[in-house]
């Protein structure tokens, strides 16, 4: 009986201890790193534009931020690539999210590096309204894809900071 008791309370024990340290998953990782990424590149882009449209005296300064936002995406799909187990997201749908991701922070990056900002005037003929609004469209819909490819928050998590049109 004693040895009963005892192979009973491991077995307790290794089922706690398991169910503690067993792996959630990278999946949820990639996908708040992917909501990130797309959250950071629509910020640049929207203060890279902001800049060449003349609207703002400075070049965008959040270039380091889409970066390492960049830089946690491409760990975290590299450790979902290695991970055992079924995915519930074709290789191709994702690879197609993270190339969303990379490209969205290069254009912003490129319109950053252009050489000369335009010059402000008083309304151009509404481009820069249509630009505006165009703008706000982008930064819009990358928003609403980041909010689609982050975990649910958790009760006690803080909600992150949406992304502004430039309106």
């Amino acid at each position: 009986m004693l040895r009963v008791e005892d192979v009973a309370i491991g077995c307790a024990v290794s089922l706690v201890v398991g169910y503690l340290f067993w792996p959630r998953g990278i999946a949820s990782v990639v996908g708040d790193n992917l909501s990130d990424g797309f959250r950071c590149g629509a910020r640049y882009l929207g203060e890279a534009v902001s800049w060449a449209l003349g609207e703002q005296p400075h070049r965008p300064d959040r270039a380091d931020v889409a970066i390492a936002a960049g830089l946690r995406l491409d760990d975290a799909l590299r450790g979902y690539m290695t991970e055992q187990g079924t995915k519930r997201l074709a290789k191709s749908d994702l690879g197609a999210l993270v190339f969303a991701a990379m490209r969205l922070r290069l254009t912003a990056h490129s319109i950053a590096s252009l050489p000369t900002r335009a010059q402000r005037h008083s309304d151009d003929a509404g481009v820069h309204a249509a630009l505006g609004r165009q703008l706000g469209g982008i930064l819009g819909f990358y928003g609403d894809l980041a909010a689609e490819v982050a975990r649910p928050p958790s009760r006690h998590a803080p909600m992150p900071d949406p992304v502004e049109p430039l309106v």
